[in-house]
């Protein structure tokens, strides 16, 4: 594997997400994102500035602060805008054909085989465990030893899921939150999306 401005292996994501980022911020305010591009160390420019190859691995670091300096900028918790980041990145890096299935042949149910799959092919490191209970309507989200994980960028995966339940025709979603994190003391980092029943 290549890795590209990466310290440890199992810290890495495909470019595939760089790029979907790099299209999220041409969505938000210029002016804020040219702020906080003045204000970036040159670690985290870089993941908002280089120009990624989808199939090359890059480093993670740096983007706690850009989170943290894009939400300074805007305005926003810096919560939000992490899972901002993932509602944008989840759908558009799902691609044209991701984003048909998604919302053509999309079910909870299916879920438990699609998450984990995705997750191998965007991180090098942790496992995505995906469950639906039926009787409640609760889909649970696990990921178990994700090197690469930060206490912002935890928020990440729990908007690109997100995005892409929201686009199941039914059942509908009607709610998503994170519930347990690493960063807390916790085993794992959990979260829970609930569907109309």
């Amino acid at each position: 594997m290549s890795y590209t401005g990466c310290r440890m292996e199992g810290t890495a994501f495909r470019g595939k997400l760089g790029i979907a980022v790099r299209k999220a911020l041409g969505e938000l305010d210029p002016a804020a994102v040219a702020r906080a591009r003045k204000r970036l160390s040159p670690t985290a420019l870089a993941l908002v500035t280089q120009r990624f190859v989808a199939s090359d691995w890059y480093g993670v670091e740096g983007i706690e602060e850009v989170i943290t300096v894009l939400a300074d900028e805007l305005g926003w918790e810096q919560e939000r805008m992490a899972r901002t980041f993932g509602q944008k990145v989840g759908f558009t890096g799902a691609g044209p054909v991701g984003r048909a299935m998604v919302s053509v042949f999309g079910t909870p149910e299916r879920f438990e085989k699609y998450l984990p799959t995705t997750w191998r092919q965007l991180y090098d490191s942790g496992t995505m465990h995906a469950r639906f209970d039926p009787i409640d309507g609760v889909l649970s989200v696990r990921v178990y030893g994700w090197k690469g994980h930060s206490r912002l960028h935890c928020f990440a995966p729990l908007g690109a899921v997100e995005a892409l339940a929201s686009h199941v025709r039914r059942p509908r979603l009607l709610s998503a939150e994170r519930v347990e994190c690493v960063a807390e003391g916790a085993k794992r980092c959990s979260y829970e999306l609930t569907f109309e029943r």
